[in-house]
């Protein structure tokens, strides 16, 4: 399974076409990614300010100098330095553009919404668009990524603990709003739309994205999901703590 993933992924990096025939799951559904419940905030910093990279409600990518709901993040990688990356709070996708600009969408696109992570000597991450090579970088900037070269500032994060409270992240019941069980984040819905705004390049991901399969799916999913808390993380008995952390 992992070298079929591999071998889709080198693929649509040079150029293929995978057909309407290959639905593309979400990579938090997929097992192979490793364990999604590492819930982390991505934080930057110079010498003058610092901040953690956020995803608002209203899907606008953003940063916050403090932990927030917004700028808890799951992160979940192929295990050779592919991630996607979620922000819990907005339930969306991090993507970006071909011009290096950060957002965000509902719908899971493997060109605009997958980068690269790399490690870098001082403990610190580059993530970097795995279509444009360019950084992600919280100011502003677009800069391509080149090993051993310099980077501009707030562009190298570090995963932090997560110390908001976890009850912020969870959904409430409403009686006027049925939740699927199996489908809690509705990414099985046909209609799914990805985050407005000035983005032509995201509105065409959204098209190019065929619908999800749920019977590709269905089975690497819990059967049995608590609609006011989808991901589990008040369940004491999966791990939520992230890989790496500072003090």
């Amino acid at each position: 399974m992992h070298s079929v993933l591999l071998i889709l992924f080198l693929a649509v990096l040079r150029g293929f076409q995978i057909g309407s025939t290959f639905p593309i799951p979400s990579p938090l559904l997929n097992p192979t990614w490793g364990d999604p419940k590492r819930l982390v905030h991505l934080y930057t910093s110079s010498d003058k300010r610092s901040f953690h990279l956020a995803i608002n409600p209203d899907g606008q990518v953003d940063r916050t100098p403090i932990q927030t709901p917004s700028s808890a993040m799951l992160l979940k990688s192929d295990g050779i330095g592919l991630v996607a990356i979620m922000g819990v709070k907005s339930e969306r996708y991090l993507c970006m553009d071909a011009n290096g600009k950060a957002f965000s969408s509902a719908v899971f696109n493997i060109e605009y919404c997958l980068f690269q992570q790399e490690r870098l000597e001082n403990g610190y991450d580059v993530y970097h668009s795995s279509k444009s090579n360019l950084v992600l970088n919280l100011g502003g900037r677009a800069h391509t990524y080149l090993p051993g070269g310099n980077l501009p500032p707030y562009s190298q994060f570090i995963s932090l603990v997560n110390t908001v409270e976890l009850e912020h992240f969870v959904r409430r019941r409403s009686t006027s709003i049925h939740v699927d069980p199996s489908d809690p984040f509705g990414m099985f819905t046909a209609n799914s739309q990805p985050a407005t705004g000035e983005d032509s390049v995201e509105s065409q991901a959204s098209r190019e994205v065929p619908a999800l399969s749920r019977e590709r799916t269905r089975s690497t999913y819990h059967d049995e999901v608590d609609p006011d808390d989808p991901w589990r993380l008040l369940d004491h008995k999966t791990n939520s703590s992230p890989r790496y952390s500072v003090s």
